[in-house]
């Protein structure tokens, strides 16, 4: 609509136009309202417009935390405010909270009621179960018809999610309003409608709805253990594999597990489930390395969704999506702080600004990525910013190339100064539509949801290197990419219309390349080790599928035909709309082969004299490798790395990470691996061995494979040990 921000006008289907408030009140749209005391006069015209009536609800249509209504039964004599809404969209989920508020600040003796009218958009939101779902997941307390059909949608004229319907005593049409950010506007004129119906008004509160159908009331559950949970977003896992951490959202707060036995060790949120907006300054300084629960204050929460750690600092992000804030825990203390927004949604597409100061609008996932500024690599914490259509971008510390990412965490910003860095706006118009560009700020996105980092790629100009960012783009059922590099263009991988940029409605569940595959709606991605495989959780398809990089084909993996919740291999194994998704370090908890079996022509890499890793939750290391003059990286041919742990007699104890070789150039690549839990010396681990396998071909014009490994000690205790470990070879060369 015009003079909305781009993020605030309504979803459209193909082929709708927009209907002007004007067209059915016969005033001045809002705001332009007259003042309070004239308010009457406002609903006067619009009452005498007798012609224009509302509907009847569908008969049959499944109903939630109400009986079936009807406008000559309970909704006689009220003033109504119909909400057409479908669960996926950001925007109808925006306006609830005013929903919520006008209903609270009104009151059932007013003659008032609001009215869910759930108006599908994909197919899986026409299921019954899924809408209840769905009311439940929302908090939504007031009755609510499943329009599957979008019967009532049709007759009533709706062209876009959401719209609000107001509508007068005799079910006829007051006002309409497409679009989220009028709040006020519609409090104004539902306020003047009562004034005007007062006289003919019922007052009898709304039937309680019959026992089975009441699915909505958000909020915590005091009787809720650490080992429930309700509605659970995202999932990261700690670089070891051995912690998974669960935004558990119904209950507005992070778990932390044992991903070996499932079992809580700790919890970020208030004690009930109850949403809030509150930081807790922790338990002190432990740097013992443990995840603690808060001991020293309270924290709350509300319906947090991304998490990502940050093993060079000890973090635990977590976008507090109802809160518009980003969150960190610092995982020693248990502390929490808010490095951005103030629990109020933002309407800002510019940034620029830090800390509470710069508010922001449903950040529904992040990741930790270099981005390039000034010529240089530097870490940034980036957010899928759902409710602005965009992707934001916080700074973290100095350029790459004086501190790599996994190194010491003194050269990155200390925690306690996030709240200074000032956020930018790293790709997004704030339209939200299907549309790839050069640049990442010329792109459109569609309420990105999930975001991954592919391995680094050879970028061929010899003295840069890119990395992929992966991007679930939910609304256009799409997984995008921006290449990481220059002016960071963007692509389309799969799904979604390779034909009509502007999509938002090419889905379905389908197989193939680029957008020939169909997705419904994916919320989460996450990336294989060596980059080359993205899992995609197609949530309204209830699969993971994975998605080849290089050819972008996309093929179903885990999940049957509809919802369920079993575990299993393929189509035995069942979800229910899966949201988040994190990849175990190498592939696997514990255990695992080495990457090189055979040893009889290994090359051993050397280690400089009192080299040795630490025995500590956070080791990090780093490998220059070059190739001879002349050589270059085999195209095609991915070179990897492992690290192990090593027990006595030189058996493999366990995989501690794994991954792709970062080609910083056509002959020359590093390895980096951070957050490595290097078991303590002695006992039955002594060492860590790093192995490589190296793809080239030489000035000769043959093209070879090196294996090389390297033999580290372990340090008994961290203190006087390295943090980080740094190494460098030449591959085929001699010695």
């Amino acid at each position: 609509m015009q003079g909305l921000m781009p993020g605030l006008s309504p979803h459209r289907p193909p082929g709708t136009m927009a209907v002007p408030v004007a067209a059915f009140t016969g005033v001045a749209a809002p705001p332009f309202l007259p003042p309070v005391a004239a308010r009457s006069a406002v609903a006067r015209p619009a009452d005498a417009r007798g012609d224009v009536r509302v509907a009847d609800f569908p008969r049959g249509a499944a109903w939630f935390n109400a009986p079936p209504l009807r406008w000559g039964g309970a909704l006689k004599n009220k003033v109504v405010l119909l909400d057409f809404w479908t669960y996926c969209c950001i925007n109808c989920y925006h306006v609830l909270p005013g929903l919520a508020a006008l209903e609270a600040a009104t009151g059932p003796a007013a003659g008032f009621a609001v009215v869910g009218v759930h108006s599908a958009k994909f197919d899986a939101e026409k299921d019954a179960a899924n809408v209840a779902a769905a009311v439940a997941r929302y908090g939504v307390a007031h009755p609510v018809v499943n329009d599957a059909g979008m019967v009532l949608w049709g007759a009533t004229g709706v062209t876009g999610w959401p719209t609000r319907v107001l509508v007068g005593p005799r079910g006829n049409l007051l006002a309409l309003w497409s679009g989220e950010g009028n709040d006020a506007d519609v409090r104004d004129v539902v306020s003047a409608a009562l004034k005007f119906y007062e006289p003919v008004l019922n007052t009898t509160p709304l039937p309680a709805a019959p026992a089975g159908v009441t699915a909505g009331g958000k909020g915590g559950s005091a009787t809720a253990t650490l080992a429930d949970l309700r509605y659970p977003g995202k999932v990261a896992v700690s670089p070891d594999g051995r912690t998974l951490y669960v935004a558990d959202t119904g209950h507005n707060r992070v778990v932390a597990l044992e991903a070996e036995t499932g079992k809580a060790t700790a919890v970020w949120g208030s004690p009930g489930g109850d949403a809030g907006f509150e930081d807790s300054p922790g338990s002190g300084g432990d740097r013992s390395g443990g995840d603690v629960s808060p001991s020293n204050g309270r924290c709350s929460f509300a319906g947090p969704q991304g998490v990502v750690v940050d093993a060079a600092t000890r973090s635990l992000y977590v976008c507090d999506t109802d809160n518009h804030a980003v969150r960190r825990v610092d995982l020693d203390t248990g502390g929490v702080s808010t490095i951005g927004g103030n629990g109020t949604q933002g309407f800002d597409y510019g940034a620029g600004k830090a800390g509470s100061a710069q508010r922001l609008s449903s950040p529904w996932d992040a990741v930790l990525v270099d981005l390039p500024v000034d010529g240089s690599l530097t870490p940034h914490l980036v957010v899928a910013m759902a409710g602005t259509h965009q992707l934001w971008a916080l700074p973290l510390g100095v350029a790459a190339s004086a501190a790599p990412r996994g190194g010491l965490s003194g050269a990155l910003t200390p925690p306690d100064r996030l709240a200074s860095s000032r956020w930018t706006v790293f790709s997004g118009t704030g339209r939200e539509a299907q549309r790839d560009a050069r640049t990442a700020a010329a792109a459109c996105w569609a309420q990105p949801s999930g975001l991954a980092v592919a391995a680094v790629e050879a970028t061929g100009d010899g003295d840069s290197a890119s990395s992929t960012l992966v991007v679930a783009d939910s609304e256009s059922s799409s997984v995008r990419a921006v290449t990481i590099g220059g002016t960071c263009p963007t692509r389309t991988l799969a799904g979604g219309d390779d034909l009509l940029a502007d999509n938002l409605f090419a889905f379905g569940d389908a197989d193939g390349r680029g957008g020939r595959a169909r997705l419904q709606h994916p919320l989460g991605v996450a990336a294989s080790p060596d980059g080359a495989t993205v899992y995609v959780a197609d949530s309204f398809n209830h699969k993971i599928k994975r998605l080849d990089v290089a050819a972008g084909a996309v093929a179903g993996w885990l999940g049957g035909k509809g919802p369920g919740a079993a575990d299993g291999s393929e189509g035995r194994a069942s979800f229910w709309e899966p949201g988040g998704l994190a990849v175990v370090p190498g592939g696997e908890l514990f255990g695992g082969k080495r990457l090189i079996e055979n040893r009889k022509r290994v090359r051993t890499g050397a280690v400089p004299e009192g080299v040795a890793a630490a025995a500590s939750t956070d080791t990090s290391l780093r490998v220059t490798l070059r190739l001879p003059v002349g050589s270059h990286w085999t195209d095609g041919a991915p070179s990897s790395w492992q690290v192990n742990a090593v027990a006595n007699g030189g058996a493999m104890a366990g995989r501690l990470a794994a991954g792709r070789v970062s080609q910083t150039g056509p002959a020359g690549g590093v390895i980096n691996a951070a957050g490595l839990a290097v078991p303590a010396a002695g006992g039955n681990t002594p060492g860590l061995e790093v192995e490589a396998r190296c793809y080239y071909c030489g000035a000769d014009g043959v093209c070879r494979m090196e294996a090389v490994v390297w033999q580290l000690p372990v340090l008994a205790a961290a203190d006087g040990g390295d943090a980080a470990v740094v190494l460098e070879h030449t591959v085929g060369g001699r010695g």
